[in-house]
């Protein structure tokens, strides 16, 4: 499926969306959405992950619970083949284990990685020549590069001047990560130095406002002022500026599918056509918000995106006007 952009169609018929709501009994700080979409990660500040899957009624049921950590999680990663998931909190260790979806829960198999300091983000790259996952996390302001199958550190990136904050793939052998030290940094894993820097915003936003198109090409940050940046990733270079908001961006996510973008500040989620980054249309608020979000993140597969508020709920947005979806060409 693809969107059809909302910006050919007359105002009083803007699409709409659902809101399937999940609330949470303890403070939950992260989550994520498994590759095909049918299972969501979420770490709470107590340490305990929570599974849900989507009902064919496409609600959202609890389908496992388990102690995980002995402090909050703060990352929470699904491998690209959904059969791996790591975790990491404020203790430092990452905590790798099997997912088997079959039982929609964590399976048996599990390894502790203990690192020398706590771990803030985490996120997995398939190592296509050795048919191996590789798992990247930000240690410190380190970033280690580890094989999952000897639990083996291989390579250390360094470059950030303080702690890193969260990582971007798009497959292949780039990624990247933002810091406290508001930068934004490309790597190649193969090599120990950034590729590639994009210098700290005038007015800088949420150090995890930031991400990159499914193709890697373009780069989108958002700044303190309610305005996103994009730049060509190849020549570094700002294509255009854009004022979304006149909040400090928190979240920002591209879509999987298409190079639409879904935007929160401290009162609205927007979500903004990105098809032509030279002339980017006015976005369309989907909900104003009494709860701040604090992480945003697509469905892989559909015209979907699930935000985490402060209070502990899980927020799944799904686009109802079935006009404003179309068969890919």
């Amino acid at each position: 499926m693809r969107f059809l952009s909302y910006k050919e169609k007359p105002s009083s018929d803007k699409p709409e969306w659902k809101n399937t709501k999940y609330y949470l009994n303890e403070k939950a700080s992260c989550f994520d959405v498994s590759p095909d979409g049918s299972f969501f990660l979420i770490g709470k500040a107590n340490g305990q992950l929570v599974t849900l899957c989507i009902s064919d009624g496409g609600e959202l049921m609890v389908s496992d619970v388990c102690e995980r950590h002995q402090s909050r999680i703060t990352d929470i990663a699904f491998n690209p083949t959904a059969d791996l998931i790591a975790t990491c909190s404020n203790e430092n260790k990452i905590e790798l284990s099997s997912f088997r979806t079959d039982l929609s829960k964590s399976g048996d198999r599990r390894i502790s990685m203990s690192m020398n300091e706590p771990v803030r983000a985490l996120t997995f790259m398939e190592d296509l020549a050795n048919r191996s996952n590789i798992l990247i996390s930000g240690t410190g302001r380190q970033i280690c590069i580890t094989d999952c199958s000897s639990g083996t550190t291989f390579r250390i990136l360094k470059g950030h001047k303080r702690v890193v904050t969260a990582f971007c793939t798009w497959g292949g052998c780039l990624f990247a990560s933002s810091s406290a030290d508001k930068t934004i940094r490309i790597w190649d894993m193969r090599v120990t130095e950034a590729v590639k820097v994009f210098d700290p915003l005038t007015k800088s936003g949420a150090t995890g406002a930031f991400h990159v198109d499914g193709s890697g090409r373009i780069l989108v940050r958002g700044d303190g002022s309610g305005v996103i940046h994009v730049y060509d990733i190849l020549s570094a270079k700002k294509i255009i500026t854009k004022r979304i908001s006149t909040q400090p961006v928190s979240c920002l996510r591209i879509a999987t599918l298409q190079r639409f973008m879904a935007i929160a500040d401290e009162d609205r989620i927007r979500v903004c056509d990105l098809r032509d980054v030279f002339q980017v249309p006015e976005s369309l608020c989907v909900a104003k918000c009494t709860r701040k979000c604090v992480v945003l993140k697509w469905h892989p597969m559909q015209a979907s995106f699930a935000t985490l508020d402060n209070e502990s709920a899980l927020n799944l947005w799904q686009l109802e006007d079935k006009e404003s979806l179309a068969s890919n060409e």
